[in-house]
């Protein structure tokens, strides 16, 4: 340590590029812990969304795309401004089983709506219907699923 010190006070230069060394490495490992934040919060989130939504790939009604494209219609009926009720309620009626619906639940996992004239607002399919959708659209959303099905949608 005292070599490396004495060679510094030698030669001021090699102080200046060990100093922007230095910081250049807290600034890459500041980045990389965001980075490695997100992927663990990610991770989490998903191990969550499997443990409160179990799924029995025995009693699902339909092909695992058709969850995904369930999902993702579901998220743009929703994103921007004003609500596509009619796609809600057709992936609502499509429904057979609570398998059906943890699957979709799953599918859709932690999103992030564009709200017009409002923040953005990240979560799951259940915080995007209820934000987005009337209360009596989610009483009959809940109503629908339960007496039809007996599916318990998670919205009351």
């Amino acid at each position: 340590m005292r070599k490396f010190i004495d060679d510094i006070a030698k030669d001021p230069k090699k102080g200046l590029i060990w100093a922007i060394l230095i910081v250049i490495l807290c600034i890459a490992v500041y980045f990389a812990w965001g980075k490695l934040k997100d992927i663990i919060n990610n991770i989490i989130t998903d191990v969550e969304s499997v443990v409160d939504n179990p799924v029995d790939s025995d009693k699902l009604s339909y092909s695992s795309a058709w969850y995904k494209d369930t999902a993702n219609s579901l998220f743009n009926a929703m994103d921007g401004m004003g609500t596509s009720w009619g796609v809600i309620e057709t992936a609502i009626i499509a429904m057979k089983t609570q398998d059906d619906w943890n699957k979709t639940v799953r599918e859709y996992g932690t999103r992030t709506l564009s709200r017009f004239l409002q923040s953005d607002l990240t979560g799951t399919l259940q915080v995007h219907l209820k934000d987005d959708c009337s209360k009596s659209e989610i009483a009959w959303i809940h109503n629908y699923m339960r007496l039809k099905n007996g599916i318990n949608s998670g919205l009351m």
